[in-house]
């Protein structure tokens, strides 16, 4: 900014000196943004007088993220411990979304995500990528628009397979969170859903039973009968049956 301050105006240091700077855009990640200053004799740049470097990480600004606005959450299948169903996931994004973002969604306890390096995602270009992280238990979706970019605002639905695990138990989830990331690592749009539906879940059911009597002879006395049945689903350790 040549010609500021005018040499009528000048100030001893410290200062301070305000200006302001008009036009400018906000970076669209929460990454904080350090500034260099350097000032300069009004002769030109070879009387340099005060600096600061931005990697001395002194003046910085930092700014917040967008919301990520969650509409609907819903499984298609409500089988108990049952993994072969999908869920079903409605949002929308207060930014733009481009190619080259991840849509980070952290599953509540109360569910199990399984983990896979691939994971079949429906409502998705073919370009996307899906995987599972059971320590986190975290979804990490990437293409989500394909080439193009979403216009903020744009809802978007789409259906992750076979990559989360019901409960054991008829309860509601409870609280998803979701982040939108840049390729290195910088927050776009944060949001959260609590789903308080304890109604999706229904237990499982015996797919075959069969018995043996060790004699066939009416009347026999002591015999024994050998029982075998086969569980739809995952039977939960501890668990019993009455017959």
């Amino acid at each position: 900014m040549q010609g500021w301050p005018s040499t009528s105006s000048y100030r001893p240091a410290p200062g301070p000196i305000k200006f302001s700077l008009s036009g400018m855009t906000n970076p669209t990640t929460t990454t904080e943004q350090y500034f260099a200053v350097t000032t300069y004799h009004q002769d030109g740049s070879q009387y340099l007088i005060d600096r600061l470097l931005a990697s001395e990480k002194m003046l910085k600004l930092q700014f917040s993220t967008g919301v990520v606005t969650v509409t609907r959450i819903m499984p298609t299948d409500g089988m108990i411990y049952s993994s072969a169903g999908a869920y079903n996931f409605t949002m929308s994004f207060q930014h733009p979304i481009l190619a080259t973002y991840a849509l980070e969604i952290t599953v509540p306890r109360t569910l199990q995500v399984l983990q896979k390096a691939g994971c079949g995602v429906l409502g998705l270009g073919a370009s996307y990528l899906c995987a599972g992280d059971a320590s986190g238990n975290m979804i990490t979706l990437r293409g989500l628009v394909g080439s193009s970019t979403l216009a903020s605002g744009t809802p978007i639905s789409f259906s992750v397979q076979q990559v989360i695990q019901n409960p054991g138990t008829f309860i509601a989830p409870g609280e998803f969170s979701f982040k939108v990331v840049t390729a290195d690592g910088g927050k776009v749009d944060t949001g959260t859903f609590t789903d308080s539906n304890a109604t999706h879940y229904y237990g499982s059911y015996i797919t075959a039973f069969n018995a043996t009597s060790s004699s066939r002879v009416a009347g026999k006395q002591p015999v024994s009968i050998t029982f075998t049945l086969k569980p739809k689903n995952v039977v939960a350790a501890g668990a019993y049956m009455v017959l």
